[in-house]
């Protein structure tokens, strides 16, 4: 299921339209819940992620299908040593 899939479904099952969930997570208009929907297009800032999921009622791991991915990230930490910081100050 997309991601649009996932946003359209939850509208549903909350009972809201297009304009409702526009209205509540701060679109312009329903035209772009719509674009959302149909995978047309989506800048997505975190911000819009967590007003999207706000009006649906839902989280961000189940919008996005964090939880069936569980991927691992590593991330490799270099060690600043005490001389090379006072010096780059």
């Amino acid at each position: 299921m997309t991601f649009g899939e996932r946003v359209k479904q939850a509208r549903l099952a909350n009972g809201l339209t297009q304009g409702e969930v526009a209205i509540a997570a701060g679109f312009r208009d329903k035209s772009a819940i719509c674009e959302i929907e149909k995978q047309r297009a989506f800048n997505a800032t975190a911000e819009k992620i967590i007003n999207l999921c706000k009006a649906l009622n839902t989280d961000p791991n189940t919008l996005l299908e964090w939880e069936k991915t569980k991927k691992t990230f590593k991330v490799k930490v270099r060690r600043i040593k005490t001389h090379e910081r006072s010096n780059s100050i």
